[in-house]
């Protein structure tokens, strides 16, 4: 089974259901499942790639200065998934003599994967995507809803928020 399939697999398990949440210090969230598929996932890279360099959002860096490294999101957006929102993904990426070889996106309540390597383009599915064709940021619509969360404080509870 792949690393993004065991992932998704974990992430559905915990998906609206009761688990474990903890508030970290920048005020974001952690749950017992982002802490899970991380540990599952360094388990994995540290059997099939020994002296692999990972650095994980909840568990920090291993290995630091390997010539492969690995980057482990395990849910990137978490605030969602504690409140039953479908969009979150575990985000994976390797790196060889610092530079991105293979990126994933995992979005498994969304039933969704996109994936990206170098000289292969990006792809969700089978379909091949690209970059929007908006050349400006005038022409763009940026979602500044994290970073200005970030910037005032941690505001509403998202475990406790309806919308």
């Amino acid at each position: 089974m792949s690393l993004c399939d065991q992932a998704d697999k974990l992430a559905m398990a915990g998906f609206r259901r009761s688990v474990r949440v903890e508030t970290k210090p920048d005020n974001s969230l952690v749950t017992e499942v982002d802490r899970h598929i991380e540990r599952m996932v360094r388990s994995r890279i540290n059997a099939e790639f020994p002296g692999a360099g990972i650095v994980g959002e909840e568990e920090g860096t291993e290995a630091e200065g390997a010539s492969m490294c690995w980057y482990v999101d395990p849910i990137d957006g978490t605030s969602n998934f504690v409140r039953g929102v479908p969009v979150f993904a575990t985000l994976l990426a390797v790196a060889v003599e610092g530079e991105l070889q293979i990126a994933v996106v995992s979005a498994p309540a969304m039933r969704e994967r996109w994936v990206a390597w170098r000289g292969g383009g990006a792809w969700r599915g089978k379909d091949r995507i690209s970059v929007s064709a908006v050349a400006t940021i005038e022409e763009s619509q940026p979602d500044r809803g994290h970073a200005l969360r970030r910037r005032t404080g941690p505001g509403r509870d998202p475990r406790r928020s309806v919308a």
